[in-house]
């Protein structure tokens, strides 16, 4: 198994500065739901398990999102989820955040859904969120050096060029 460098950029939102864009999408059957805790896990379960199946990760999930205060966002179409990724509060495996702010990710697209706007519109809805409901200083999200459509989605959200950078090991 080879291990690849991958550099991530990092970008960083301040919540005073945030200017909330519309975001239009031509999809009118989109239904954005964000969970804070097990009862909207149990709620949104049928959802959870068709994106995810029975996996190590959905369990993991129900944990953070049950006892360890993270949050996941989700925005569904035509009955499944089409966009998702978690939100962590106060501390970041990878770079330093003050205890105010909070960090989105990791994201997801599902492949059949990209290029559409969905991650556009679950990000901006995932933000809108999480400033009138949790009032964070400044909110973070991180994105690998090749993933220019990632990168286009975070500027066209208002977050603007990156602030720093650090590599992140991954096995191919």
């Amino acid at each position: 198994m080879e291990i690849v460098s991958l550099r991530q950029y990092i970008y960083r939102l301040n919540s005073e500065q945030f200017i909330e864009k519309t975001i239009g999408t031509n999809h009118d059957n989109t239904n954005f739901k964000l969970l804070k805790n097990i009862s909207d896990v149990a709620n949104y379960w049928s959802y959870l398990l068709k994106r995810h199946g029975l996996s190590l990760y959905l369990l993991k999930l129900i944990l953070k999102v049950s006892f360890k205060g993270k949050l996941y966002y989700a925005l569904t179409c035509e009955g499944q989820i089409v966009s998702d990724g978690e939100v962590t509060f106060g501390s970041c495996n990878h770079y330093s955040i003050g205890g105010k702010d909070c960090v989105i990710g990791p994201v997801f697209t599902d492949g059949n859904y990209r290029g559409r706007g969905f991650a556009t519109i679950a990000l901006a809805n995932c933000i809108h969120r999480l400033i009138n409901d949790y009032h964070p200083e400044n909110l973070y999200i991180d994105t690998k050096e090749d993933n220019i459509a990632m990168q286009k989605v975070i500027k066209k959200i208002g977050f603007g060029d990156e602030v720093d950078s650090y590599i992140r090991d991954g096995a191919l």
